[in-house]
């Protein structure tokens, strides 16, 4: 933006929106958006919280680019809430480098390989994403990387539509999650499509 290359800015915050806020992480928790009376009410509205702050940092964005769309969806979504006269005057987004938490953003970074993982040997089995998948073990070969997943067992299972996960710290047989050679998924043949 700043060097007046917009074509390039738009192709990265929409690249963003597509790759990383749609792919990756509306599928993660759009069981929780559409489940609520299975995973609470607190997670509901946290992952609502965390789409609504996205959309509205995404209209931003996209703001200087297409002023007439991004300010009629912030005049009908976010203006009774937020209450700047236009998202043209609205203050810019910034980061507080505080904020940033490495661990976090490893965390997440682990999970998002292994979901994508799981949705890729799907496909690669030319099973519907939807598909439920009746047992998946996953090996770790470390007790913490384990733990980090157990942690996020919920996430798993309901984006990936599994019935029994186990997680184990032993090392193991299966398919390899890119990015982490040492984590393997175990074979999941027995899955229902519905």
């Amino acid at each position: 933006m700043e060097t007046c290359q917009f074509n390039i800015a738009v192709e990265e915050a929409r690249n963003f929106a597509w790759h990383e806020l749609c792919d990756k992480y509306l599928e993660a928790v759009k069981h929780r958006l559409y489940r609520g009376e299975i995973y609470g009410e607190a997670k509901r509205k946290a992952a609502q919280h965390i789409l609504h702050t996205a959309l509205y940092g995404f209209l931003q964005l996209f703001a200087p680019i297409s002023p007439h769309i991004t300010e009629e969806i912030y005049q009908r979504v976010f203006a009774d809430h937020l209450q700047h006269k236009s998202i043209h005057v609205s203050p810019w987004p910034t980061v507080d480098d505080n904020d940033v938490d490495e661990t976090i953003i490893k965390k997440g970074d682990l999970l998002v390989a292994v979901i994508g993982e799981i949705r890729r040997e799907k496909a690669r089995r030319k099973m519907p994403l939807n598909a439920t998948i009746e047992e998946l073990s996953i090996y770790t070969g470390a007790k913490k990387t384990a733990n980090t997943l157990s942690s996020s067992s919920e996430t798993i299972k309901g984006t990936c539509k599994v019935n029994t996960l186990s997680i184990s710290p032993k090392s193991g047989e299966g398919t390899e999650v890119q990015g982490y050679p040492s984590i393997k998924l175990s074979d999941f043949m027995h899955a229902q499509e519905h």
